[in-house]
């Protein structure tokens, strides 16, 4: 309100509304597209699998990722 009587006084009040009615839809479009635009570089760094074999990963059971494939639980 501090903002909208002076810019209506300045620059009239259909100036003023018109760009309190435009303006919004242009900041929720760019509030929405300016964070996917770099997605790629802000993927989790647990998304994507290790690829160093030699180091075994314990499950929760103890056991080891090395181990055979064949046993079940």
């Amino acid at each position: 309100m501090a903002i909208a009587g002076p810019a209506g006084a300045a620059f009239g009040l259909t100036a003023v509304f018109l760009v309190a009615g435009i303006l919004p839809g242009f900041l929720a479009v760019a509030a929405i597209v300016i964070p996917r635009l770099d997605r790629d570089e802000l993927t989790h760094p647990l998304d994507h699998p290790a690829t160093d074999e030699t180091v075994p990963v314990k499950g929760l059971s103890g056991s080891t990722q090395n181990e055979s494939k064949g046993s079940e639980r």
